[in-house]
């Protein structure tokens, strides 16, 4: 189940360019909230920082999943160029470092996360335990 997620999110994310580019034609809202770079920015780490952890949960190893994931975001940028006719840009060298950057970050809170939850599963160490005791003390 875990791994149709991962599916069906790529998934979505893809065909959701086309839908979006239509969409924005229609709402003047959803247009004026896309030019601002911040959104943008924010919408990117988002979709691509959830893909990855998606992967992750479904215990597909953090190589592959990072590897996904921008596989993903390169296939949505070479949708978005040919939806429009035009030649990559620097605009989408910009959106994969932000991908990437989404990746890393996701990386980074789940190795803690996992830091954490090992450390949390050890027995806890008490230095004093054996103080009154005769045999510690040589």
């Amino acid at each position: 189940m875990p791994k149709l997620r991962v599916a069906l999110w790529s998934l979505a994310m893809l065909v959701g360019v086309v839908v979006l580019d239509r969409l924005t034609l229609h709402l003047g809202l959803l247009a004026w909230l896309g030019s601002f770079e911040l959104v943008h920015v924010v919408a990117h780490m988002g979709l691509y920082g959830t893909l990855m952890a998606l992967c992750l949960a479904a215990r597909i190893s953090p190589w592959r999943s990072a590897s996904f994931t921008m596989l993903v975001a390169a296939l949505q940028e070479g949708v978005q160029v040919y939806k429009r006719d035009r030649v990559p840009s620097i605009a989408e060298a910009f959106d994969l470092v932000v991908d990437a950057v989404a990746v890393l970050a996701v990386l980074w809170l789940w190795r803690r996360r996992a830091a954490r939850s090992d450390a949390a599963a050890l027995p806890a160490v008490d230095d004093d335990a054996g103080a009154g005791d005769p045999a510690r003390a040589r």
